[in-house]
């Protein structure tokens, strides 16, 4: 393990599990915790402060499962205590001040207390009060004897320690002595240098201790009686022979010293793992400091050479590669056979060897290419390499006509396989473009069968393999081809597989079982092909399908409806009632990943298969489904915003917001299945989206992207190797929406929209009930003032009719009509939409008073601000003012006897200030009565919120201003 994402530190002092599954791996480094995909690393670098030790040279970790924290304890920091749901660090407890040359390697939990074990003795913490209450035995050098590595809590929850006297000494969690005087562990010759590594609790009433001198068996049925006993397992390796580490796992008790050892507690038998892969003694296992046994059957060795783990339990896989003592290994395992119960033969790429249940190698032939081996009587093989075929007779190799003279013709061939039609017929596979050899061992005769044989031969002379068809024929599998071979007649049937699509032929075919209604075949490259018995395929069991590799190679029968298929990338088991396909790897136990053609054999439901790096006894009895669904879990939720990243674990999480500039978040699962962790399998949907599943395969975790604001509801479940499906896990996901979409501001928006629709109903209510106010006052003046004069019209118009003051009465009438035109010119220009202009108010003011006042003998004279000329006015403004100066104008004509009239328009603010101004008689304002005309102009002006104004003295003329309110 050599990548990030992986555990590639070396020096291993402690692997532990917690309640919910993770492992905790403890190093000289850092500390890490992982599910078997994710990786969290704790180090004293480490740039985010949850994740990050106070100290390094890490020694221990325990794990209070009440309160779900997992305590740390490093040589050169404080014990810094993590969070078991969310994986990061919650508070921290100073060690005792001036302990520096003190290291602390071991921590214990008690209920009420935290014991502390280094090289100079026993610290011990109040958990209740917060504060370090005992030491025992504070050493003064590190020197002193009996260094202890290990402290240990057994069964009653008692906690051992050793002094440099060397005796153990017992403590409750009330810190009383359980064993007064303590319990010496031997002489002084033996307590001299020695050192505990490592304690394993045996039962209830046993303790044994890993030294550097042997192990020693502490028996307590009575605390104050406890017996020691030297070297319980009387075997030589271990007296008296440093032990690194011990694990009690089941009936078996686990040994780590310069190899790794497993000790039966039921019989004291003693197996030796060895590393197949490695020669020298400087292998995983004799490197081992720490082991721990899980609840999956797995062993796990931590190190000086880093982590390392294996199936303990009851095994389906047994491999074999190398014996370390003879510094032999099996390379390319061409073919592999049964020679008894215990012991088998490999034809190797480097010689042909015997080997048995110990992985001891016997060398039969060495350097030369062996490829076939089969009994031919007691003790009796015939053994096939490249160059020829020879007799083994009690491990000792023969040239093949000192026995069986009939076939030193064919001694040069090379043979691939071998089938039995009865005791005297053997047909045989040549590996040599030599055909099939049919063996007559009565008759001592052999018929060579190639494609020139006289009668209708064989289509090629290339033989993969023979196989049985039926008692009197064999089916001979080549490229492209095959043929049914009557060993008795010697017809032949040849026949070309072709393919469903393209109808070419399928190319090389290495292996065929023959059943009732179909047969199954192994081509390679396309998978193992379900044919009838004319040899037209039904269907194909391929990567497609779940296959792991479609380069098969072999097909063992396991029973009526399973089969075993050997391939490039492992073995398959195929249910044919069900089509399902379990995959198995060398992570479960195999050599490799790789096995060969001929590869080996089935006898009594034990099956050897042989490839690179070894062979495989497989019995399938034993591979056993696993029924139990992984242990799911949310692992972690990866946020990255446009400026930061947020990282958070929380292993019961239901719920998380997520903020609004997010852009992109990642999921990651956990899925707990220490069996096979490589081959757990995830799938998840997200409910708002739909409600089909989505398979990820072995990935294991989901990126989400580009998801609107809201609530989604996301579920995640988990598969084991063998397809079994975990609940589902949801984990309730709420983007947060930017602020223009959030529900009030849409709300806002809504009202607001709603609020200016209202405003401008009401502004056009407004402007409707003014263009009906100014209808009305026109109507009004239409009524009252043309009305009036057109009445007078009719009034003088019968006077001149009777002839009544016939000349006054026509020019009166004149005069009136004037004034109608006039008026209805006035309402007219009101009325017009494109007049309503500051500038067109002058021009109208203009109009009417410029000629009145020449009528009059008066100078009228308009001055305004060219800037306000463009600038609008509504249509009562218009009117209003309009009226207005045309009051004021006829008034200072009609009643100031003035020579001059100033009509001044000036900007005011938005709107316009307007003077009218004569040089006439003026008058006293405050002497005067004011009159219906000043009154009617000041209320036209409130219409229009603006404000009349009149200002005159004696002589000195008179002013009006018009301006706004």
């Amino acid at each position: 393990m050599n990548s990030e994402n992986k555990i590639y530190e070396s020096n291993i002092r402690k692997i532990t599990q917690d309640k919910f599954g993770f492992k905790w791996v403890v190093t000289q480094e850092s500390a890490v915790r992982f599910d078997g995909h994710n990786i969290t690393r704790y180090t004293s670098t480490e740039v985010r402060p949850k994740y990050r030790l106070s100290g390094v040279d890490v020694w221990d970790a325990e794990e209070d499962t009440a309160n779900n924290e997992m305590y740390v304890l490093s040589s050169y920091g404080s014990i810094d205590i993590f969070s078991t749901i969310t994986g990061s660090i919650v508070r921290r407890i100073e060690k005792p001040e001036g302990q520096e040359s003190n290291w602390f390697m071991d921590i214990i939990l008690t209920q009420n207390h935290i014991w502390l074990n280094g090289f100079k003795g026993v610290w011990v913490f109040d958990r209740r009060h917060n504060k370090f209450i005992l030491t025992i035995e504070k050493k003064n050098s590190t020197n002193d004897p009996v260094i202890t590595k290990k402290i240990f809590k057994d069964y009653n929850g008692n906690v051992w320690t050793f002094d440099s006297g060397g005796s153990a000494i017992i403590y409750n969690d009330d810190l009383s002595i359980q064993n007064p005087g303590g319990q010496l562990l031997g002489d002084e010759s033996f307590i001299n240098n020695l050192q505990i590594n490592d304690v394993a609790s045996i039962g209830k009433d046993t303790v044994f201790l890993a030294t550097s001198k042997g192990i020693l068996a502490c028996s307590h049925s009575n605390y104050r009686n406890i017996a020691i006993t030297h070297n319980p397992i009387n075997y030589k390796l271990f007296i008296n022979a440093p032990i690194e580490a011990m694990c009690k796992a089941g009936n078996f008790l686990y040994i780590a010293t310069n190899a790794l050892y497993q000790i039966s507690l039921k019989t004291n038998e003693i197996l030796e793992y060895r590393d197949r892969y490695v020669i020298s003694q400087s292998d995983w296992f004799s490197s081992a400091q720490t082991l721990y046994s899980d609840q999956a059957d797995l062993l796990w060795l931590g190190g000086r050479n880093g982590l390392s783990y294996f199936n303990i339990g009851d095994k389906a896989f047994t491999s074999y590669y190398r014996d370390k003592e003879a510094n032999l290994g099996l390379e390319h395992v061409f073919f592999v056979s049964f020679y008894d119960t215990h012991s088998y033969y490999a034809c190797c790429q480097n010689g042909l060897y015997k080997i048995n249940e110990r992985s001891e190698i016997l060398e039969i032939d060495k350097n030369v290419w062996y490829n076939y081996l089969f009994k031919t009587g007691t003790d009796t093989y015939i053994a096939s390499e490249l160059k020829g075929i020879k007799i083994l007779k009690n491990d000792i190799l023969y040239d093949i006509d000192n026995i069986y003279t009939e076939l030193g013709p064919y001694g040069r061939c090379s043979l691939n396989s071998h089938v039995y039609l009865n005791d005297s017929i053997i047909v045989l596979g040549t590996e040599s473009f030599n055909g099939v050899l049919i063996w007559n061992r009565k008759k001592k005769t052999v018929k060579n069968i190639t494609n020139t044989s006289s009668l209708a031969g064989l289509s090629s002379n290339v033989v993969n393999t023979v196989s049985r068809h039926n008692d009197s024929s064999v089916i001979v599998l080549s490229d492209k081809s095959l043929a049914v071979l009557n060993v008795y007649t010697n017809n032949i049937q040849n026949y070309i597989i072709k393919q469903e699509g393209n109808k070419e032929a399928v190319g090389i075919l290495f292996d065929i079982l023959v059943k009732r209604k179909f047969n199954l075949i192994a081509a390679y490259g396309v998978g193992v092909i379900k044919t009838d018995q004319n040899y037209k395929i039904l269907g194909t069991y391929s990567t497609q399908n779940g296959l792991s590799n479609n380069g098969v190679y072999k097909l063992f029968t396991v029973s009526d409806s399973i089969i075993l298929v050997t391939t490039n990338h492992g073995i398959n088991l195929i249910n044919l009632n069900t089509d399902k396909i379990s995959n198995y790897t060398s992570y479960d136990g195999l050599h490799s990943d790789i096995f060969e053609e001929a590869c080996g054999v089935n006898m009594n439901n034990t099956i050897l298969a042989g490839g690179v790096k070894g062979f495989t006894k497989i019995i399938p009895e034993k591979i056993k489904v696993n029924r139990t669904p992984p242990v799911l879990f949310i692992a972690r939720i990866l946020c990255k915003y446009p400026e930061m990243e947020q990282d958070s674990i929380n292993v019961l999480s239901k719920k998380f917001t997520i903020n609004n500039n997010i852009l992109q978040t990642s999921i990651y699962f956990a899925g707990i299945n220490w069996r096979n962790p490589e081959r757990t399998t995830f799938a998840y949907r997200i409910l708002e989206q739909s409600e089909a599943w989505i398979n990820l395969n072995t990935q294991n975790f989901v990126t989400l992207i580009g998801l609107s604001p809201g609530t989604y509801h996301l579920q995640v479940k988990a598969a084991n190797e063998d397809g079994v499906w975990s609940e589902p896990k949801e984990l309730v996901l709420k983007f947060l929406p930017k602020w223009y979409q959030t529900w009030w501001f849409k709300l806002l928006v809504l009202l607001t929209t709603a609020g200016i629709i209202y405003a401008f109903y009401r502004y056009r209510i407004r402007q409707i009930k003014k263009q009906h106010e100014i209808r009305k006052n026109i109507a009004t003046d239409l009524h009252d003032d043309l009305g009036s004069t057109l009445n007078s019209v009719k009034v003088f118009t019968n006077l001149a009719i009777s002839g009544v003051k016939q000349q006054e009465s026509l020019q009166q009438v004149k005069y009136n009509l004037t004034e109608a035109t006039m008026s209805l010119r006035d309402m007219i220009w009101v009325l017009d939409d494109s007049l309503d202009t500051v500038d067109e108010l002058i021009n109208r003011l203009r109009q009417f008073a410029i000629p009145v006042a020449i009528a009059s003998n008066i100078e009228a004279i308009i001055e305004t601000d060219k800037e306000i000329n463009a600038r609008q006015l509504t249509k009562e403004e218009k009117r209003n003012l309009f009226l207005i100066c045309k009051e004021a104008i006829n008034n200072s004509i009609k009643y100031s006897g003035a020579s001059r009239v100033d009509i001044t328009i000036t900007a005011s603010g938005k709107k316009v200030r307007i003077v009218v101004t004569d040089n006439g008689k003026g008058f006293n304002v405050n002497e005067v009565k004011k009159g219906y005309g000043l009154k009617n102009m000041q209320y036209r002006a409130a219409q229009i919120k603006y404000l009349v104004s009149l200002n005159s003295e004696l002589n000195k003329g008179t002013e009006i201003i018009i301006q706004p309110g």
